[in-house]
């Protein structure tokens, strides 16, 4: 299976301050890795990997997700990982590697960091994260007849095995 993103860059642009000349790849590499340590740490590779397969499933053949996995999804993990991939991508949209500094980029100049607003924002996404998370978790545990492969460890021998709770929910530059 290639790599599945369960929202995208537009997504991300549209329901944040991110613009139109931030390049896809840094947003595409914070989906990515958003999913795989976020996400995945907060479902457990069991739930993640089914949440995965279906969404997979629907890109490529359009084959509707069930009502549990839908609800999960579109009410609960994608504003999560909205708010992670925001924390994640973050530094690397407003940091500028150069031979000569580390700064922000305006126009074609480096000027310096300013780390309040950068940790203001930083923050703010922080505060929307941890809180739907705990949404999801709570919806997760009242549902739990819906979402049997939630706790479940895998046995198979997979390189992956992560329960739910394995993440660190905070990650990234500590201001």
């Amino acid at each position: 299976m290639e790599k599945l993103y369960i929202i995208s860059p537009n997504y991300v642009r549209q329901n944040s301050e991110v613009g139109n000349d931030i390049e896809d790849k840094y947003i595409f590499r914070s989906i990515l890795s958003s999913q795989d340590i976020d996400i995945q740490g907060i479902l457990g590779t069991q739930l993640y990997e089914v949440v995965i397969d279906a969404c997979y499933e629907n890109s490529v053949s359009g084959t509707s997700l069930t009502t549990r996995l839908e609800t999960l999804v579109e009410d609960y993990l994608v504003p999560t990982l909205l708010y992670s991939v925001l924390r994640d991508v973050l530094p690397y949209i407003y940091f500028k590697i150069t031979p000569k500094t580390v700064g922000t980029q305006d126009g074609q100049y480096t000027k310096p960091v300013e780390f309040d607003l950068l940790t203001l924002l930083k923050k703010d996404y922080d505060e929307k994260y941890q809180h739907y998370i705990k949404r999801m978790i709570t919806f997760i545990d009242i549902n739990s007849s819906d979402y049997p492969e939630y706790g479940i460890t895998r046995t198979d021998g997979g390189a992956q095995n992560m329960t739910p709770g394995d993440a660190d929910y905070y990650y990234g530059l500590e201001l």
